[in-house]
């Protein structure tokens, strides 16, 4: 991905839409200072946030992914998009990212270092006025409401504008919204490629009883894409059918390429939640013609991980792998000879 063209793009996005790079900033939850890193090209932003830009400027998110074919599709900057409000310098940028980051820390302070603030006698009177259980209540108010924030920027990044349905039970409250566009959910950069895991047949679904569901979901069809980031071509597509159920993801993630023999292909793992310890995964591959399949002779493989795309290690010749097995409350651990990823 070029970062400066994502940066241009990013731009011209948001002049057309009159926006400051601090109402832009407010708008995403995010800081002026990350907004114009951004458009300066010395960031990119992460991969949920990508979704959550996408469905701001209703756009889609393939557009950020290849911000070449985007701008000459929407046209390359006027001289009006080119004039810039006034960039702060590197200086004040890191004055402001700093600030933002002491604002962040503020609950994880230790006692010792309020003291660094104000000082002398204007410190001990502070703290001598402070209501403290005041103090409190604010903080607990403003969690609250960070947490709200973001439970509705979640359905807003991947559920998109479609009409949603609620229905109530014993357990507890459902929304869903069926999905008119495909949705990334989880990428992975190697070269001149990207990996997608894209759902391109589902719903996001909202859960509010208690559970492994609990919050949000989209669930349905996925398929790994294989593209091309300077052309934007698809390489070859891969739908995950061999799970024989519809696949379910809370959030956007990471997919972890790793070459466990050193053969110059990828392997992949890809998984499902399982069981309180443990989640269930299958092994995929891109094999040397740039082809995407499943190691269907390894089949499924139990791991204690919390991540959806893990990665394994190996071991004298052997890749190895372990769960916390409930019934015996003891730890399990496999081995795959590293024979068994070898392909025809």
């Amino acid at each position: 991905m070029d970062k400066e063209q994502l940066g241009n793009l990013l731009k011209l996005l948001r002049k057309r839409k009159g926006l400051s790079q601090k109402e832009l900033a407010d708008l995403l939850y995010t800081s002026a200072p990350m907004v114009c890193k951004w458009e300066k090209g010395i960031f990119a932003p992460t991969s949920d946030m990508m979704l959550r830009i996408a469905q701001f400027y209703d756009i889609p998110v393939d557009y950020l992914y290849f911000p070449e074919m985007a701008l000459d599709k929407l046209g390359n900057p006027s001289p009006k998009d080119e004039e810039t409000e006034e960039m702060p310098s590197d200086e004040t940028l890191e004055q402001s990212t700093s600030v933002v980051e002491r604002e962040q820390s503020v609950f994880n302070l230790p006692p010792e270092k309020v003291e660094d603030t104000p000082s002398g006698e204007t410190q001990k009177r502070i703290l001598k006025t402070v209501h403290w259980p005041g103090v409190v209540a604010i903080a607990v108010i403003a969690v609250i409401a960070v947490l709200s924030s973001a439970a509705v920027i979640a359905y807003d990044t991947m559920a998109g504008t479609n009409e949603s349905r609620g229905t109530a039970s014993a357990e507890g409250y459902e929304e869903t919204s069926e999905l008119d566009e495909p949705v990334i959910v989880a990428t992975a950069e190697f070269g001149d490629y990207a990996l997608l895991l894209r759902l391109y047949d589902g719903q996001y679904e909202s859960v509010y009883s208690l559970g492994p569901d609990f919050g949000a979901n989209w669930t349905g069809a996925y398929e790994l894409v294989l593209i091309d980031l300077h052309s934007g071509a698809v390489i070859s597509q891969y739908p995950l059918t061999e799970w024989n159920e519809a696949l379910r993801f809370q959030e956007s993630f990471a997919l972890h390429l790793m070459d466990l023999n050193s053969d110059g292909c990828s392997e992949v793992l890809i998984g499902q939640y399982a069981g309180s310890n443990y989640n269930l995964y299958k092994m995929y591959y891109i094999d040397a013609d740039m082809q995407i399949g499943w190691y269907s002779e390894i089949g499924d493989l139990l791991i204690s991980s919390q991540e959806m795309s893990p990665v394994l290690e190996v071991v004298e010749d052997k890749i190895t792998y372990s769960f916390y097995n409930n019934a015996s409350g003891e730890t399990v651990t496999r081995e795959i000879d590293l024979s068994a990823l070898e392909l025809d």
